[in-house]
């Protein structure tokens, strides 16, 4: 099982890579995607969007999991961030991989079905905590 881990931005959109088999976990790679403010947004779009397409195409993760947008006091951040987090969402999604959404504040995100037993494993080995709640629908919580 391997989860490709995306930190959106449109400045410096991270990631790591991640390969469970059992109990082990081990890390496949990490890296950034630096893009400039003077490039156009498309571009700096498109540069995330190839990215994470080219990850996808080397590793063959079975998931990607993203980091939530969090609109604090700049809405502007939080757009950047809601804009990179499309180029990887679209990304992944026209690759035919899941996609997981993580929020780095307790909450409710994703009910998570029991075929994902695997993805869950892996969480939960990342210290990602994984609650059900009474009607046995599974969330993730990032802390």
């Amino acid at each position: 099982m391997k989860v490709l881990g995306i930190d959106p931005g449109t400045a410096a959109c991270g990631y790591g890579i991640v390969h469970g088999s059992g109990q082990h976990l081990r890390a496949a790679g990490s890296g950034c995607w630096r893009t400039s403010p003077r490039d156009p947004i498309d571009a700096r779009l498109l540069t995330i969007f190839e990215g994470v397409r080219e990850l996808i195409a080397e590793h063959e993760p079975d998931a990607v999991a993203i980091e939530e947008s969090y609109v604090g006091a700049d809405a502007r951040i939080a757009l950047s961030v809601g804009q990179a987090r499309g180029a990887v969402l679209v990304a992944a999604a026209s690759a035919g991989v899941d996609c997981i959404d993580l929020i780095t504040s307790a909450g409710m995100v994703k009910k998570l079905s029991d075929d994902d037993a695997d993805i869950l494993g892996i969480l939960e080995q990342l210290h990602i905590s994984v609650e059900k709640n009474n009607s046995e629908k599974i969330y993730i919580v990032a802390h």
